[in-house]
């Protein structure tokens, strides 16, 4: 009897709730746009290609700060376009610390720190069981200088600023892309990681590598499902992948 009392008081409760509940379950608002382009909303997120910043705390209006990979913040990046945020990060005496980056997890890499402008592209940094194809995979497509060739050995390489434009152009990424094709099954990167994401052309080669003709809110040129990254968007929800040492962050709102 007191089980059935107290059925009859839950009962209603829970019905009043699921009504209650049921049009928020239902008429959730959907995103109208994500990443800049409303077609990105259904497209999965292994094939869509993302404009990364490589080392993107580096960053400074200094030219004489040699050391730097950004000319402008993380929040001028993200405001940019940028979805992917380059960074690791060490203790030290209970402080953190940003250093020099590094990418590990279920994503192959192409080798970094080159000063050939023609990237060679080889499969670099992979880990896991997993076969390269099965992995997403991103290109490092920073350009590099040595300004003090040393014999026998590496030097001092820095951040090749004087050629941003042309190597963050159209041309050279598309170049990039293409060389690396036979080792990614034809699939296009998912990450195209640059220094100095403010020049060149990078937002419209990733447009093109995720079916789009025009510049962000335009309709694509194949619809649906071609491999890949976001325009520029600062008009809709945002999300950025931190990469922090071993592991990988997504930060939305």
């Amino acid at each position: 009897m007191l089980a059935f009392s107290v059925l009859s008081l839950i009962l209603p409760l829970l019905w009043t709730t699921f009504v209650a509940g049921w049009p928020l379950l239902w008429n959730r608002e959907s995103p109208s746009v994500c990443n800049g382009r409303p077609e990105l909303c259904r497209r999965r997120y292994s094939n869509i290609t993302f404009i990364g910043a490589h080392n993107s705390y580096a960053f400074s209006e200094d030219p004489l700060a040699l050391s730097r990979n950004q000319r402008i913040n993380v929040s001028q990046q993200l405001d940019l376009g940028v979805r992917l945020l380059q960074a690791q990060a060490h203790v030290d005496d209970g402080e953190l610390h940003f250093c020099h980056t590094i990418f590990l997890g279920c994503v192959w890499e192409t080798p970094f720190s080159t000063t050939d402008s023609t990237f060679p592209c080889s499969i670099d940094r992979i880990q896991g069981p997993l076969l390269p194809m099965d992995h997403l995979y991103m290109i490092n497509h920073s350009l590099n200088t040595n300004v003090f060739p040393i014999p026998g050995g590496a030097g001092v390489i820095v951040p090749n600023v004087f050629e941003a434009e042309t190597t963050n152009g159209v041309k050279s990424i598309m170049d990039n892309v293409r060389g690396c094709a036979p080792f990614a099954m034809d699939k296009n990167p998912n990450f195209i990681l640059l220094d100095w994401v403010d020049e060149g052309e990078a937002f419209l080669a990733a447009d093109q590598l995720n079916g789009f003709t025009s510049p962000s809110q335009s309709a694509p040129a194949t619809g649906g499902e071609t491999n890949n990254a976001p325009a520029r968007s600062r008009h809709g929800p945002w999300l950025a992948i931190l990469t922090l040492g071993f592991g990988v962050l997504a930060l939305g709102s």
